[in-house]
């Protein structure tokens, strides 16, 4: 038996366990090659962060450049870095690394020129850019970022510079109104991340169980309605289940359910706060069994929903909790 391969507790970084996400891919491909501006709109748990990490692995960079020429990918997560000087000077590194770039100074305007100059370079070496934006809310919020923004989008369009963004809801929904306003989300195209298909959960059990030596594939089907599809839910599920089968004898199910709901309690709490009144009464609804007609594209974009009904069992019962 081989060590227990599900793991929630951070993103996916190994290209062999990245799984499904071939619609999503497929589109990020087309975007770069042709030098747009992507944003990658989905649920919390996802697996957005994962997805974008993945757009930096050499499979996937590898597969652009034979039709786009030489890229340089570069990830930021603006969770933690959202303070425009601190980004050019991030990115300033990240593009020209044996460039000692100080903590502090030089002022904006120096700054931005370094980086306009930087980037312009880099595209005359006949190497373009492409930024990923990862947790791209506190960014978009800040208020006075526009001018930056403005400045990331002049240079999309004078550079070929590619953008991509990962966030939560759409851009118009999460910037501020300056940014809004502006010309900025509009060079985006919208793709929604939505929830694993049937076929790219059953991928993922039968790769990991090849994977590990123990064989979860006979109860795909009962992974796959708790967790609706939701991939963090599926890896901890599996997790839970690894454990029963490798002990032998029958999977003890309602205590396996009762164990992965303790742990998926608080990603399960952070997924029910993104949605809005409105789409937890459909929740609620969805959850008592109550199959409606009329949801709402924020919610059947991101997977949900599911042929009118709630998808997963994980979040059905929680919603039912709530009620």
């Amino acid at each position: 038996m081989g060590n227990n391969p599900y793991d929630h507790i951070a993103p996916v970084s190994d290209p062999d366990l990245f799984f499904g996400r071939v619609a999503e891919l497929q589109r990020a491909t087309e975007i770069i090659c042709k030098a747009a501006c992507l944003s990658l709109v989905g649920g919390p748990h996802c697996g957005l962060t994962s997805l974008l990490r993945h757009l930096q692995s050499p499979g996937f960079v590898a597969c652009c450049e034979e039709n786009a020429g030489g890229l340089r990918f570069v990830y930021l997560d603006c969770a933690e870095r959202n303070d425009p000087l601190e980004i050019i000077r991030s990115l300033l590194r990240e593009i020209n690394p044996r460039r000692r770039i100080p903590e502090r100074g030089p002022g904006w305007r120096s700054l931005q020129g370094t980086l306009i100059s930087t980037l312009s370079h880099t595209r005359q070496n006949n190497t373009r850019v492409v930024l990923l934006m990862d947790n791209f809310e506190p960014l978009g919020a800040k208020e006075g970022a526009v001018e930056f923004l403005e400045s990331l989008r002049g240079l999309s369009q004078r550079i070929e510079m590619t953008m991509i963004t990962a966030t939560r809801t759409e851009l118009k929904n999460c910037c501020h109104q300056d940014v809004v306003s502006s010309p900025f989300p509009n060079i985006f195209q919208v793709e929604y991340v939505e929830a694993w298909r049937a076929d790219e959960i059953a991928q993922f059990v039968r790769a990991t169980s090849e994977r590990s030596g123990v064989d979860l594939t006979p109860h795909t089907e009962c992974v796959s309605d708790w967790c609706g599809g939701i991939p963090l839910l599926a890896q901890i599920l599996c997790a839970q289940l690894f454990e029963a089968v490798s002990e032998g004898g029958d999977v003890a199910w309602e205590v396996l359910f009762q164990a992965a709901s303790e742990t998926a309690s608080g990603y399960l709490k952070d997924i029910w706060q993104h949605f809005t009144d409105d789409e937890r009464a459909l929740i609620v609804a969805g959850a008592q069994g109550d199959a409606r007609g009329d949801i709402p594209g924020s919610l059947l974009g991101k997977g949900y929903f599911l042929d009118g009904r709630l998808a997963s069992r994980a979040l059905a019962e929680y919603a039912q909790d709530r009620t």
